[in-house]
């Protein structure tokens, strides 16, 4: 069956239809990057971890030359560390 009447498929049409709602609509359903961060990571970049008051965003730099800049002056890597190789873990024993 489709649109929205009873059995599975009518189920999942209404839905489809909610979250699209949600995901298009207002910015009421949508959450901002810092509480995505919270809510995946546990991090909250909003609380000061020294006195626990209210951090503000004062910039967003997204230039590599400048970033670099940034990092290079106090001495910080500029490049992310090489990956390690991959590691074969066994989760059954062999037959």
């Amino acid at each position: 069956m489709k649109g929205g009447g009873a059995g599975p498929d009518g189920d999942r049409s209404s839905a489809r239809k909610r979250l699209r709602h949600t995901l298009a609509g207002s910015a009421k359903g949508r959450m901002r990057w810092a509480q995505l961060l919270k809510r995946v990571f546990d991090v909250d970049i909003e609380q000061c971890p020294y006195c626990g008051g209210l951090l503000k965003r004062i910039a967003a730099i997204e230039e590599p030359a400048v970033i670099q800049r940034i990092l290079a002056h106090p001495g910080l890597a500029a490049q992310p560390p090489p990956r390690a190789p991959a590691v074969r873990v066994d989760l059954l024993p062999a037959a």
